[in-house]
């Protein structure tokens, strides 16, 4: 299992289902479409970890709830349960609990609902956040590819300074000050 800091903030992206139902057999692939995009998202966004579970009705089924409402729901009053059949797609924030309920269960949909709440804003808001961010982690791969072309270098049009900008990190006033002083070297 793979650690993160302490000051991440935890996300349980979860699912409660039954080998023998049919929409849990049909959610399979676009779960997993849903997981690998959040995966993919979160590592390029610090501060924010997914923590993916999949819990499957049987002998030890409840066991497995106990263990989440324990640790993830100890001081909410609101405990994860099955909702009305399987599956039951749920998220975990904060000590909230929020249950996915209707929509289309496709990774889209799926991947909008736990990423909701997680930037701020509203939904919309946060599709767009989302979009953006890919939009430059996008930028990011195909620059790090291509480290041949000055084009698509992340050094180059200020690309950097706009990945700090768009992620809220900030450059230090003496390292402007050093690259303005070798900029007007150059020149």
């Amino acid at each position: 299992m793979k650690s993160h800091n302490k000051s991440s903030k935890t996300i349980v992206a979860g699912k409660l289902i039954w080998d023998q139902c049919g929409h849990c057999k049909a959610l399979v692939p676009e779960w997993n479409k849903m997981k690998q995009s959040i995966r993919t998202l979160s590592k390029k966004t610090p501060g924010v970890f997914y923590r993916f579970v999949e819990i499957k009705a049987g002998a030890k089924e409840q066991d497995h709830i106990n263990i989440i409402n324990n640790k993830y729901l100890k001081d909410s009053e609101e405990k994860l349960a099955v909702q009305g059949g399987y599956p039951t797609v749920f998220k975990i924030q904060e000590g909230k609990l929020k249950y996915f309920n209707g929509g289309s269960r496709n990774a889209e949909e799926l991947k909008n609902f736990y990423l909701a709440d997680t930037y701020g804003g509203n939904q919309e808001e946060q599709k767009q956040q989302t979009q953006q961010r890919e939009e430059v982690a996008n930028k990011l791969d195909d620059s790090l590819l291509n480290k041949n072309t000055t084009e698509s270098s992340p050094k180059s049009s200020g690309f950097m300074d706009k990945l700090r900008s768009f992620f809220g990190g900030k450059k230090s006033k003496k390292r402007r000050q050093q690259k303005n002083k070798k900029t007007q070297k150059r020149r």
